[in-house]
């Protein structure tokens, strides 16, 4: 028979499966390897389903005290509250059972890499703001105020540009720790050079991830044009720890051939059961908030 993966996995309280600790260690790794913003966000370990932060909304302030008796001034602190919501994030892969019969590993493994592309793929473009069905109410790019939005072209050059969307996080009184940037771009970044004609871009390398103006840069193909971006590509640099991402660590797991699937195209439905096929569903949880939005910056309009 078919090994289809209903071995070494345990049952949920949910109905479905968990995928193996080792396997899913590997496809939370994947997702984050991958991905252009999981690795900058603030992690938030989340094991309900909403979680509300406490935050300082105005800094404490520090008073010299004149003698040692005297009153000591309290700071005129204010307190504001953040929620997290977790919502679920699925992917569906179909897959005939011939094709199951003869392929050379088990079905989860032989997907896994495709299990994790698609869920990176969602959680980048929808905390970018490049997705219609975001179900969280920030969206970085399109929560960048027009102020710490530089147009490509407004200096006297794209390093330039590139140095004043650093300058406007720091004006706003954050210190920018990444950024984020369309794969096609990398081209135009290894040609950059300051006033000494030295490169302001470091490629990767077995030692160190690559930089741009000495800080770490990440690419991707998921930074893309919508409909709620810009119209062009950008380039995003930010202090991110002031975004967070609440996780709930598990990747719940279950496989079925007795179930009615509608494919990508919304409309067509297939019934598994009659066409000798087979799904896998993958599903994971995830909450996304920005708490100082003045924190990020954006060069747009490549």
């Amino acid at each position: 028979m078919t090994d289809k993966m209903y071995q070494n996995i345990t049952n949920s309280d949910e109905g479905g499966y968990l995928v193996p600790e080792e396997l899913a260690t590997e496809i939370l790794g994947m997702v984050e390897a991958k991905s252009v913003c999981q690795p900058y966000l603030r992690p938030w370990p989340m094991t309900t389903m909403n979680e509300k932060i406490n935050y300082l909304s105005t800094k404490p302030t520090a008073a010299w005290v004149a003698t040692e008796a005297a009153a000591k001034t309290a700071s005129g602190v204010k307190w504001g509250q953040m929620e997290l919501d977790l919502e679920e994030l699925a992917v569906i892969i179909p897959f005939s059972d011939r094709w199951a019969k003869f392929a050379n590993l088990q079905v989860a493994q032989f997907l896994k890499g495709a299990i994790a592309e698609a869920i990176v793929q969602k959680l980048d473009r929808t905390y970018l703001g490049y997705e219609t069905d975001s179900p969280f109410t920030n969206e970085i790019s399109v929560d960048i105020s027009a102020g710490n939005t530089i147009a490509y072209g407004a200096g006297a050059d794209l390093v330039e540009d590139l140095s004043d969307a650093m300058g406007v996080v720091e004006a706003e009184g954050y210190v920018p720790n990444g950024w984020a940037c369309p794969i096609e771009l990398k081209a135009l970044l290894r040609n950059l050079r300051d006033d000494n004609n030295r490169p302001i871009f470091e490629p990767a390398n077995a030692a160190s991830p690559a930089t741009l103006f000495g800080l770490p840069i990440r690419f991707s193909t998921n930074m893309v044009d919508s409909q709620e971006s810009p119209s062009t590509k950008e380039i995003i640099v930010a202090d991110w720890t002031y975004a967070y991402e609440g996780k709930n660590a598990d990747i719940i797991f279950d496989m079925t051939s007795q179930a009615t699937i509608t494919l990508s195209d919304g409309q067509t439905s297939v019934n598994l059961w009659e066409k000798n096929m087979s799904a896998i569903k993958a599903y994971i949880y995830r909450a996304f908030a920005i708490y100082k939005i003045a924190a990020f910056a954006k060069v747009t309009g490549f």
